[in-house]
């Protein structure tokens, strides 16, 4: 077992306030409003700043992949400024000038200037895990603060989904806060990913007092996790973080040389439950009946606004312009479709068509430079690969669940994730260094 020496008060009560943050966003209904997530964004401003007195001097090992990150994150936000203007040639929407207003690639500046400030706060809440990440130690309590807030959430969701506490958009299906049950799939199904993961590293300490106790937890969080995520009924999450569970379970197995056995055991259980309760509940079954028919409105919403993509490649239409996008694409034809959307339900197509390949492609390329670091860094260690792996397992379940769905366009969740990925790029390269409040 981990001997460990506790945390000082300092270090306890800055993961409190990250804890109480994440959670805060969460209930917050997504901080989906403007106000709500620019207080989000100032919030996690404030932690970074205070984190960063605390922070030790940190060797240049450290700090390379973040300057890197750092980099690809200043051309997303610098092009993002640029699509403020007309400074690259052949960007400028035509409505400015039959306005006679001075030009700009965006459709609507006060939103594209919003949508820099909630990428500003998750560039801090990057920085916030990348500090906690510093030393084994202070990432292990971030880790389990995300987990165990992510499962507290859990618990708060499926209390209001049983006591029809709250407004829903959709019957029958847990959204807690989001008002949609896909995001609320998405989040409790990267969640589940942290909770085994927990419970895989303290597997082998279950046999001591304080292992129990560890262990108990877990599994708690697990349970608590994968109940949410089969009440939201959303197939594209599920699917993810079936995929992502499976993935880390061979990671697991070829790291810690499991048998075939073993590993059959392991993923027999997980299937076992998960067939149980899918097959006590027909709702299921008529969600999977819908399928061709929600496939097809993808489908239509996918080429529609592809169309509207390749018409504006290199600056799109402006960060946050997805709405008023959707409404000039509005014929006799189309209304049908495209009346009611609120997004792309493709992460990866809405950054296309917001942002175009100038913003888009930097914001990919710093996303896969962060996993791809992460993924090398971890196969060199030897220690903490069960929280590891499970944040890796996170950022795949969003990578494929963006590609059907879009919680990540709810700000909570994409500043849940952009907290773990700076505490994974610099925890899989961090060796027992000091960090905040060490």
């Amino acid at each position: 077992m981990d001997f460990r020496a506790p945390a000082s008060i300092r270090e306890a009560v800055f993961l409190v306030a990250c804890a109480a943050l994440l959670l805060g966003g969460h209930l917050m209904f997504g901080a989906l409003t403007g106000e709500a997530s620019a207080a989000i964004a100032g919030a996690w401003s404030l932690l970074a700043l205070i984190g960063a007195f605390s922070l030790a001097r940190l060797d240049n090992r450290m700090t390379w992949p973040l300057a890197v990150a750092a980099g690809g994150f200043t051309i997303v936000l610098a092009f993002a400024a640029a699509s403020l203007t007309d400074i690259i040639p052949g960007t400028a929407q035509p409505i400015w000038a039959q306005l006679g207003l001075d030009p700009a690639a965006t459709l609507d500046r006060s939103e594209t200037r919003l949508e820099m400030v909630k990428l500003c706060g998750l560039g801090m809440t990057f920085l916030v895990g990348w500090g906690l990440g510093a030393s084994d130690a202070t990432a292990l309590r971030a880790f389990k603060a995300a987990c165990y807030s992510a499962a507290l959430f859990a618990a708060i969701a499926i209390i209001m989904d049983l006591g029809h506490i709250g407004p829903k958009t959709q019957a029958g299906r847990l959204e807690a806060t989001f008002l949609n049950p896909n995001t609320a799939g998405a989040l409790f199904g990267a969640a589940l990913c942290l909770c085994v993961g927990q419970a895989l590293r303290t597997f082998r300490q279950a046999g001591q007092k304080l292992g129990r106790v560890s262990f108990a937890g877990a599994v708690l969080g697990c349970i608590l996790t994968f109940t949410a995520l089969i009440l939201t009924f959303s197939r594209g999450a599920m699917a993810a973080t079936a995929v992502a569970l499976f993935a880390m379970m061979v990671l697991r197995a070829f790291a810690r040389r499991w048998t075939f056995r073993q590993l059959g055991l392991g993923l027999g259980a997980f299937a076992a439950g998960a067939a149980l309760l899918l097959a006590l509940n027909g709702q299921f079954y008529s969600r999977l009946s819908m399928l061709r028919g929600d496939s097809l409105l993808r489908r239509y919403i996918f080429d529609s606004h592809w169309q509207a993509f390749t018409e504006a490649p290199l600056l799109g239409y402006g960060l946050g312009g997805f709405d008023t996008v959707n409404r000039m694409r509005l014929t006799v034809e189309s209304y049908a479709w495209l009346w009611n959307i609120r997004s792309a339900e493709n992460v990866y197509l809405q950054w296309l068509v917001e942002g175009g390949l100038l913003i888009a492609i930097p914001m990919f390329a710093t996303l896969g430079f962060v996993i791809f670091r992460t993924a090398f860094q971890t196969v060199r260690r030897r220690a903490m690969l069960g929280p590891l792996h499970a944040l890796l397992a996170v950022d795949m379940v969003f990578l494929l669940h963006g590609v059907v769905d879009f919680a990540l366009q709810t700000y909570s969740v994409a500043v849940f994730w952009s907290f773990l990925l700076g505490l994974q790029l610099a925890w899989s390269g961090s060796s027992f260094r000091r960090g905040i409040g060490q």
